[in-house]
């Protein structure tokens, strides 16, 4: 069956749920009394070098990676050149960005959407998580999940966030492949513009992740903002209970 994604030549993804993955029901119970909590990115770079694993950390955030480097290192006293070379990979960070508030979720978009009916009206869409997600997602943010739905949830975020004067930035983020220097990823780093926040390698792509990044504030202990109830707009079950139940959406044309 045809995903929805490919249908009537629609090449922009449309963003259809959230889902917030966690290993403690407690914390998505909160999160639904409507405490959204925010840690910063610093906290998710040092989560893979204590684990030595990427998933939920990862050492690369906020980092340009360029590839095949030819560098210099200058004396800022004297500008003599003290070493120069090759390297096959070299990374700097955003230091000044990595006490910045974030908060993740994860989508499901049309792309995951088979169509198995359809009228006038809508079509009735059935999500597929492929074996990577099913397995890395209870892996890498545990098994208990919340289901939100993307409007609902944004605008309470927005209104809080608006009532707190937060500057701050929301989209998916941007998958690349950081064995390659490509240009866009390149001069976002270059200018330091937003995109800089949402860059993440692709060998993570199946995490499909959509964040949210507070610009205006730093944040050493984790960030609590009171939203508003969610338990209107969200349930909460178990990730293999996700994953071995049919979810089944309906779309409008």
């Amino acid at each position: 069956m045809p995903r929805l994604s490919g249908i009537d030549g629609n090449e922009t993804t449309q963003i259809c749920l959230f889902l917030k993955f966690a290993t403690e029901k407690w914390h998505l119970e909160s999160l639904q009394s409507g405490k959204l909590r925010m840690n910063n990115l610093k906290k998710f770079i040092d989560m893979e070098k204590n684990e030595g694993k990427k998933g939920m950390g990862d050492l690369l955030e906020v980092s340009n990676v360029i590839n095949l480097l030819n560098f210099k290192l200058i004396d800022p006293d004297t500008d003599e050149v003290i070493l120069e070379g090759k390297s096959s990979r070299g990374v700097m960070t955003l230091n000044h960005c990595t006490p910045k508030p974030v908060f993740c979720l994860a989508m499901v978009d049309s792309k995951m959407l088979e169509v198995i009916e359809e009228d006038d009206k809508c079509y009735k869409c059935k999500v597929v998580f492929s074996d990577i997600q099913k397995r890395r997602f209870i892996e890498d943010f545990g098994n208990h999940v919340m289901v939100l739905p993307v409007a609902g949830f944004l605008e309470r975020v927005m209104k809080a966030f608006d009532k707190h004067e937060y500057g701050y930035v929301y989209q998916p983020v941007l998958y690349d492949d950081f064995n390659v220097n490509h240009s866009n990823r390149l001069k976002s780093f270059e200018e330091e513009n937003t995109d800089v926040f949402f860059w993440k390698d692709k060998s993570i792509e199946y995490q499909n992740e959509f964040r949210i990044v507070i610009l205006n504030k730093d944040i050493e202990e984790p960030l609590v903002t009171e939203i508003g109830d969610l338990s209107d707009i969200s349930f909460i079950t178990t990730s293999e209970k996700l994953f071995m139940n049919e979810l089944i959406l309906s779309v409008n044309k």
